[in-house]
C-alpha cells in the first residue's frame, strides 16, 4: 500500500479515535462520494465479477495491474496475474462490505481528518490548498486523488479497524511462548556434503542442435527488451530559497493549533500495587475469597506504614508487585488525564499536591497513590512558542516551494517537445540523456530508483512525463522515443543459450550425484558413501533455525525435519539454487533457559503479529466462503475470458 500511509500508520490509528475532539472540520476537499458503493459499468468497462453491492470492472483490474507492470511482470506472466488480481479485488470488496456490515467503516469525515492530521501544510493559509494536495498526490505516489483517497480508506477499514476487531482478542499463553523460544533457540550441527553444479561445467559439451533445440524451447527467455530514449531533468530541494515567515503567519498558525500549545493538568505520581491476578496474565483472572482478602490486607498494612510517616518510595520498592515501577519507588511520572484506567484516575487527580490516597481497587489489583505534585492545565503564550512555529512554517513552506517548483518544471518539460535540454539550461538544472534503456538493464542513474525505472516503462506515448521524489531531490522524465521488444534471433544470443545449456546440464548432474549419494548413505554412514564417490565431509558449527552453513544451505531450507531429527540420521537430497547435497546431524544443543527473558518481550510481540495475521487470514477465507455460499459473488466467465485472451495479445 502507499508509503505515506505505511509510515504514518501508528499516527492514524489514533488520529481516527482521537482527533475528532482536537481539530475542527474547516476544509474544503474533494472526497469520494459513496466511496464503497459500486461503480456504475459502461459498455468499454463492464463489470467481471459482482460481489454484493460492488462491482468488479475491467477498469478496476488493470488499474490494479498497474504495479506488476511498473515491476517489470514479463508480458506472458500478465494473463496470469490478471486471475489473481481479480480473485484479490473480490476479497477486498468482501472484506469492505464485511466491514460495513460490522460497523468498523471509517467515514468519509474522518479520512478528511486523518489528511488534514498527516498533511497540515495544506491548510497553512488558512483555507484548503486544492491544487498543493494535488500535485503532492501526483508527485508523491503517481496516482490520482480518487485513487489516493480510496486506498487510504481501504486501508483504514480492513488493515485496521476491521482486522483490530478480529484480532484483538488473541492472547499468548506462558507455554507458547516457552515453546517458541526453544524452538527458536535449539540448534543442530551436521556433517554435510556440498556438490555445486559448477564443477560438472567443464564435463558439458553442448552440440549445436541442442543449443538449437534449447532456444527453441525458451526463446520466450531470450527476447530482445523494448527500449526507451529518455531525458531527465532533476530539481535539487537545497536550491529552493529560504521562506521568509511573517508575525501575521505565525499569529494565525499559533490561533489555528492552539491545541499543541496545551498542557493538561498533570499529576506527578507514585503508587504501590499489590496483584490480584497472575503476573503473566494482567488481564486474566481474579483472586477471590480469602486470596482476595490476604492480599487486601497486605495493601492496607502498607497503607498504614506509609501513614504513619515512613518514605512511600522506599515502601514502594520494598512491597510494591509492579515490575515496572518497583525499582524507582513506584515512580509513575507526570500522568494525565486518559492515560490511566478509571478506577485508578478518578482519585489520583482528586488527590492534594503530597497527600497519599486509601487502598484503590483496580482491573490490577490493590494501590496505594501518592501525588507528589500536581501542575494545572497551562496554554503556552505565543511568545514561547514562536521558535518552534517558525521550524514548523518553515519545513512547511519549504515543502510547498518544493511542490511548486517541480509542478513548474514539469509543466514546462511537458510543453518542451524533444528539446528538453534547452529547458534545463534555462532553468540552470541538470539534464542527463538516457538513450536506448531497457528496464532489465538499468543504467547506474536508475539502478537505485526500481519504481521510477517502471513508471518510465509503463508510459504508452512518447513525450509523456513522469516524476520520481525522495529527500535528494524530484526526477522528471520525459520518454522522447520508445523501441518495441521482439523476439530474438539465435545468432544475437548464441553465447547466451551456450551457457544456460551448459548450467541446466550441469545442475542436472549434481542433482543425480547428489540423490546417488543419499542412496548409498542412508542407512547412516555419510563419510564412507562420500569416500566411495570421491566426495569430501565437511563439519558445520552449531546453527539455529535463523541460521544455517554458507557453503551448504540455510536451516530454512533445511526445514524442521532437521531439527527434529535424531543425531545420526542422513536427510536430502537438499537443493540450494546451484548446488545440492545431502547431510547427518551429528549434534543438538537445547535452548539456554538463561536467555528467555532477555528474548520474551520480543517474541510476544512477534508471536501476537503472526498469529493476528493468521487468524485475520482465517477470518477472510470464512467471510468469503459466506459470500460465495450466499450467492453474493456473481463472475461473468465470458467477460473474464476476453480479458485474458486480450491481455495475452497486446
Amino acid at each position: 500500500m502507499l508509503d505515506l500511509f505505511r509510515s504514518q500508520k501508528k499516527t492514524a490509528k489514533y488520529v481516527l479515535s482521537a482527533v475528532l475532539g482536537l481539530v475542527a472540520l474547516s476544509m474544503v476537499i474533494t472526497l469520494i462520494p459513496n466511496l464503497f458503493s459500486s461503480q456504475q459499468a459502461t459498455i468499454d468497462d463492464p463489470v467481471l465479477v459482482q460481489v454484493g453491492d460492488e462491482a468488479v470492472t475491467r477498469y478496476d483490474v488493470a488499474n490494479a495491474m498497474r504495479d506488476y507492470a511498473r515491476s517489470g511482470t514479463p508480458a506472458e506472466s500478465m494473463a496470469f496475474m490478471a486471475q489473481q488480481v481479480i480473485e484479490n479485488l473480490i476479497e477486498e470488496r468482501v472484506l469492505l462490505q464485511e466491514a460495513d456490515r460490522l460497523g468498523v467503516k471509517p467515514s468519509e469525515k474522518e479520512l478528511a481528518l486523518w489528511i488534514k492530521e498527516q498533511m497540515p501544510h495544506l491548510w497553512e493559509t488558512g483555507t484548503f490548498n486544492s491544487a498543493l494536495y494535488q500535485q503532492q498526490i501526483a508527485q508523491q505516489f503517481s496516482i490520482t486523488v480518487p485513487e489516493f483517497e480510496k486506498a487510504v480508506m481501504k486501508d483504514l477499514a480492513i488493515e485496521m479497524r476491521l482486522k483490530e476487531l478480529v484480532t484483538d482478542n488473541i492472547v499468548m499463553t506462558e507455554q507458547d511462548l516457552r515453546k517458541l523460544f526453544e524452538d527458536r533457540n535449539e540448534k543442530i550441527k551436521i556433517e554435510y556434503v556440498p556438490i555445486e553444479a559448477s564443477q560438472f561445467a567443464s564435463q558439458v559439451s553442448p552440440t549445436e542442435q541442442q543449443i538449437k533445440d534449447y532456444f527453441e524451447q525458451n526463446k520466450f527467455r531470450y527476447r530482445i527488451p523494448e527500449q526507451r530514449t529518455v531525458k531527465v531533468v532533476t530539481v535539487d530541494p537545497s536550491s529552493a530559497p529560504t521562506p521568509e515567515i511573517t508575525d501575521a503567519e505565525i499569529e494565525l498558525y499559533y490561533n489555528q493549533n492552539r491545541y499543541r500549545f496545551e498542557s493538561p493538568e498533570r499529576v506527578l505520581a507514585r503508587h504501590i500495587l499489590f496483584m490480584t491476578t497472575n503476573p503473566d496474565d494482567p488481564g486474566g483472572k481474579q483472586l477471590e475469597g480469602e486470596a482476595l482478602e490476604a492480599v487486601r490486607k497486605k495493601a492496607e498494612d502498607a497503607l498504614a506504614r506509609v501513614k504513619a510517616g515512613e518514605d512511600f518510595a522506599k515502601v514502594a520498592e520494598e512491597l510494591s508487585e509492579d515490575p515496572g515501577t518497583k525499582g524507582q519507588g513506584g515512580n509513575l511520572g507526570w500522568v494525565v488525564r486518559g492515560a490511566m484506567v478509571p478506577e485508578f484516575e478518578q482519585p489520583l487527580f482528586a488527590l492534594s499536591e503530597g497527600q497519599i490516597s486509601d487502598v484503590i481497587k483496580t482491573p490490577f489489583g490493590f494501590h496505594i497513590i501518592q501525588a507528589e505534585k500536581k501542575d494545572p492545565p497551562q496554554v503556552r503564550s505565543l511568545e514561547d512558542a514562536r521558535q518552534e512555529i517558525i521550524a514548523d512554517l518553515t519545513i512547511e513552506k519549504e515543502q510547498i516551494g518544493r511542490l511548486e517548483r517541480v509542478d513548474k518544471v514539469m509543466t514546462a518539460v511537458r510543453n518542451a517537445g524533444d528539446d528538453v535540454e534547452a529547458v534545463a539550461k534555462e532553468m540552470g538544472l541538470p539534464v542527463m540523456v538516457l538513450s536506448n534503456i531497457d528496464r532489465q538493464h538499468p543504467p547506474a542513474a536508475l539502478g537505485a530508483y526500481p519504481r521510477f525505472l517502471g513508471d518510465i516503462f509503463s508510459v504508452v506515448t512518447p513525450g509523456d512525463v513522469v516524476s520520481n521524489s525522495d529527500e535528494k531531490g524530484t526526477m522528471i522524465a520525459k520518454v522522447i522515443s520508445i523501441t518495441p521488444s521482439r523476439d530474438a534471433e539465435l545468432a544475437e544470443v548464441a553465447d547466451r543459450v551456450r551457457a544456460d545449456v551448459v548450467q541446466s546440464e550441469s545442475r542436472r548432474i549434481a542433482e543425480e550425484k547428489a540423490k546417488e549419494l543419499y542412496e548409498k548413505a542412508k542407512g547412516g554412514n555419510l563419510a564412507a558413501a562420500a569416500r566411495s564417490m570421491g566426495l569430501t565431509v565437511k563439519t558445520s558449527d552449531f546453527f539455529a533455525r535463523t541460521g544455517g552453513v554458507d557453503d551448504f544451505a540455510p536451516a530454512q531450507t533445511l526445514g524442521d525435519k532437521a531439527f527434529a531429527a535424531a543425531p545420526g540420521t542422513v536427510l536430502g537430497p537438499v537443493n540450494a539454487g546451484d548446488r545440492f547435497g545431502v547431510y547427518a546431524v551429528t549434534a543438538k544443543e537445547p535452548a539456554d533457559p538463561t536467555e528467555f527473558l532477555d528474548q520474551r518481550d520480543n517474541l510476544k510481540a512477534e508471536f501476537l503479529e503472526a498469529k493476528r495475521n493468521e487468524a485475520f487470514g482465517i477470518f477472510r477465507g470464512l467471510v468469503r466462503q459466506r459470500y460465495e455460499k450466499d450467492g453474493k459473488i456473481t463472475r461473468y466467465p465470458e467477460r473474464i475470458e476476453q480479458l485474458i485472451r486480450d491481455i495475452r495479445t497486446s
